[in-house]
């Protein structure tokens, strides 16, 4: 900390043991040494007392030799008793208050500068980083003006939903972000068929590396419900926990309306306008749904003949108009189903006493017999079997025996009537 110090040992008295400072070798007495360069009484004094009471520990003052301030520090040695007198000039310190006060002054302004231009580059940084999700975000908005698929981000850990600008249009949304989403699902916008579908995927999508996808109806602009392609895709976070879910809704209501179309057409009997056999299924699972129907087993009596006699031409005329007889007379809901051949099977679902079904049935008969052919006259008439579900059974199968019965009875007796299972 100094450039040069003045170092000696001396006994209590004051006597010089040893020095190697030429310019106070002049006395052997430390104070002679000090009255030479014209010290004080009083500065003379306090180096006194500092050999008086040092004890192991380190005693500073400050004096004045020829008119030059002088710090004086005495310690005392472990041996014989002698001390340790250091004598330093002001001139001689390097370490001032000045220079302290200067040297923190300047480490705090690079501090502050590299401060300043850490957060700079950090800045620059972020600012960059910023501007390149504006763009994702501009590009992304751009893009889905484009297209007919409406993108959006399910935020999992906030239940937060964001759609893009285009959901304003293809599904008439006031707001593209919708918080709570999860319990929000029976607002009225997804089909309340298809809610629990979708609740369930949003508590899965967190959990699953696969791509989703799941078929909709969300309610449109116009208020009503169509259908929608759902794909989803779970993105995850360095800590392998899914943060956000995005995915995609592509109108698919023409593309199932076609199917619908054509799954009408592969269901329909072309000659009768009634539906073919495979709508056996659909009548097994409207039993699954409720048990409680009727089902007639529909025979024309003596058809063959008919062809025999008429030819097939007639007889194709004869299902044609039957299929119309049943279709006039039945709702619209009810399953009419053309077996084969002359055979007919017709459910309906729900509560029907035995009072309705003996109508229903004479009805039918009545309409039968009615029809005419051109050339022909009335040709056909029918015997018609009745299943009560579940009374006679559960099941399609159960119940098309009991009503098979029925009608043979029929058959074997006057035909051209009904019976009902016992």
């Amino acid at each position: 900390m100094y450039k040069e110090v003045s170092t000696f040992i001396t006994a209590r008295d004051g006597e010089i043991v040893y020095s190697k400072v030429p310019d106070f070798a002049t006395d052997s007495s430390l104070f002679g040494i000090l009255k030479e360069r014209g010290i004080s009484k009083e500065d003379e004094n306090k180096v006194r007392d500092m050999l008086e009471k040092s004890r192991n520990t380190e005693i500073t003052d400050k004096i004045s030799l020829d008119q030059i301030g002088y710090y004086v520090s005495v310690e005392k040695m472990d041996y014989n008793g002698w001390y340790i007198a250091n004598f330093v000039s002001e001139d001689n310190v390097l370490v001032s208050s000045h220079t302290v006060y200067r040297n923190v002054l300047l480490t705090g302004m690079l501090l502050i500068f590299l401060t300043i231009a850490v957060v700079s580059v950090v800045f620059v940084v972020l600012r960059k980083q910023q501007r390149a999700r504006v763009m994702e975000q501009k590009r992304f908005a751009a893009l889905s003006q484009f297209s007919d698929t409406v993108l959006f981000e399910y935020f999992c850990g906030q239940d937060v939903l964001e759609f893009t600008n285009n959901a304003r249009d293809m599904l008439g949304l006031d707001s593209l972000r919708f918080e709570k989403f999860s319990h929000k699902l029976d607002n009225g916008r997804v089909h309340p068929d298809d809610r629990e579908i979708v609740y369930r995927m949003l508590k899965e999508m967190p959990h699953s590396l696969d791509t989703r996808s799941i078929q909709l109806r969300v309610k449109g602009k116009e208020g009503r419900y169509n259908w929608y392609s759902c794909h989803l895709k779970a993105i995850f976070d360095k800590k392998a926990s899914a943060s956000v879910v995005v995915g995609k809704l592509q109108d698919i209501t023409e593309v199932k309306h076609r199917e619908q179309r054509l799954m009408e057409i592969s269901e329909r009997d072309v000659l009768t306008n009634t539906y073919n056999k495979s709508a056996v299924g659909k009548i097994s699972q409207r039993l699954k749904e409720n048990t409680a129907g009727v089902l007639f087993m529909i025979d024309l009596d003596d058809f063959k003949s008919i062809n025999d006699k008429w030819g097939h031409e007639v007889g194709d005329i004869v299902l044609k108009k039957v299929g119309e007889v049943l279709n006039k007379t039945f709702r619209s809901d009810d399953l009419v189903v053309r077996m084969g051949g002359d055979e007919f099977a017709v459910f309906l679902q729900g509560n029907v006493d035995f009072e309705m079904a003996e109508k229903k049935a004479a009805l039918v008969l009545e309409a039968i017999r009615d029809i005419q052919i051109q050339g022909a006259g009335s040709l056909v008439s029918a015997s018609i079997g009745i299943a009560i579900s579940p009374r006679d059974g559960r099941t399609f199968s159960q119940l098309y025996r009991a009503a098979d019965t029925a009608m043979y009875r029929v058959k074997k007796s006057d035909k051209d009537g009904f019976c009902i299972s016992r």
